[in-house]
């Protein structure tokens, strides 16, 4: 995987109404999907998504409605992360012409998913790119496989001869399809996860921002902790699409650290702290404000 590859991690919430039978468990799973999705956006070689029909049909279960009169509602938690995140169907890619079916190894079935992340991550998958995909099932699909098997047919179309120019178009190639596509459960399997699938960041230290807050070069910003530090630093920093950078808050100096990528094959990063807040981009404060508040 190059270093300028992402992975798109599209966010599943539970829907089933039958799930809470309390209102603890409702809050529970509120406060463990937040968590979540917070941490989850602290790893910035991904995009997160979340689905706006799939977050409105979880809102609308009975055990959220009962808890919407309290005066902060775990609800508007959920909003607070989701906030800044993309919801895919503001360009979604899945062809209503084709049909979309979940294979259930265990049950002898298939169900359609179509109108869901799982037909939504299928289809960019089958037009390609560098980008990877995963599902962020958070309870929501319950399958004993380590990933989800969607068959993806458009039989309803073989006769039609605009159909075809299409698909020829877009390069979609032969059906029909198999897909699998990867999910995980929580932040350690995804950070597993991660590790397995992605090209490490590597910290190296530039001489002109010296280490340890010494040795800089004249009006060259000072790299105030260690590279071991920084490395660590680096290892869960954000990444902003704008700047291209990376970005963390380095606790223990109370500054901002930025990582600049070298563009090498081996991945490479250097970084300095900044003296001021506001050369850090607003969406990247605004992230680092809601990790704080999830874990106050």
């Amino acid at each position: 995987m190059s270093a300028k590859e992402k992975v798109q991690v599209f966010i599943e919430l539970l829907t089933d109404n039958d799930a809470f039978a309390t209102e603890e468990e409702i809050k529970t799973y509120i406060t463990n999907a937040c968590k979540i999705i917070t941490d989850s956006s602290k790893i910035e070689d991904v995009e997160l998504f979340y689905d706006l029909k799939n977050v409105d049909l979880f809102l609308g279960l009975d055990a959220v409605e009962i808890i919407k009169d309290e005066h902060i509602t775990p609800s508007m938690n959920l909003w607070g992360v989701l906030d800044g995140l993309d919801n895919w169907r503001d360009n979604k890619k899945q062809q209503e012409e084709c049909v979309y079916m979940l294979w259930d190894l265990e049950n002898h079935k298939c169900t359609r998913v179509n109108d869901t992340s799982l037909a939504e991550i299928t289809e960019r998958m089958i037009l390609g790119s560098e980008i990877k995909y995963l599902l962020l099932n958070i309870e929501a699909i319950a399958i004993k496989r380590h990933f989800m098997p969607i068959f993806r047919d458009c039989r309803n179309m073989l006769n039609d001869k605009r159909f075809w120019r299409r698909i020829e178009s877009e390069q979609i190639g032969g059906l029909p399809k198999f897909i699998y596509i990867d999910f995980v459960k929580d932040i350690d399997s995804l950070k597993k996860w991660m590790e397995e699938n992605i090209l490490k960041r590597i910290f190296k230290l530039n001489p002109k921002h010296g280490e340890n807050g010494v040795g800089n070069w004249v009006e060259a910003s000072l790299l105030l902790c260690n590279r071991r530090e920084a490395q660590a630093l680096l290892n869960a920093a954000i990444y902003d699409k704008k700047t291209r950078n990376y970005y963390n808050y380095d606790q223990t100096h109370k500054k901002y650290i930025i990582f600049e990528d070298e563009n090498t094959s081996e991945n490479t990063y250097h970084g300095y702290h900044l003296d001021s807040e506001t050369d850090v981009p607003n969406t990247i404060r605004k992230k680092f404000e809601q990790i704080k508040q999830v874990h106050k």
